[in-house]
């Protein structure tokens, strides 16, 4: 699916790619299109984030590194004022923590 297909009714800044298999060892490949339209290469990180209710998605962790420095350096309502501050400082916590992880790889 080059391109992906415009998610209908949506902006024009969402696509659907396809599927992705899961293998044995629980890896799914990115689509070539996705990983050039976002700058994916290989060794970039990205974080998993998932809720029982929406799904699974994928970010790219330097986003999210933005994030934890706004939350750390400016507070957590300024991060995230619509989100009660404590959790906010949880889910910087956390991410801070995963975001070690993989810079430690």
């Amino acid at each position: 699916m080059p391109g992906g297909k415009h998610v209908l009714g949506q902006s024009r800044d969402r696509h659907i790619f396809g599927t992705a298999e899961v293998s044995e060892k629980g890896q799914i490949v990115i689509p070539k299109e996705v990983r050039a339209m976002f700058g994916l290469a290989p060794g970039d990180s990205l974080i998993l984030l998932a809720d029982r209710e929406r799904g699974i998605a994928l970010q790219s962790s330097s986003y999210y590194d933005s994030f934890v420095r706004a939350v750390f350096d400016q507070g957590a309502q300024a991060a995230a004022p619509d989100v009660p501050e404590a959790e906010t400082k949880v889910f910087a916590s956390a991410l801070e923590r995963e975001l070690k992880k993989g810079d430690s790889k």
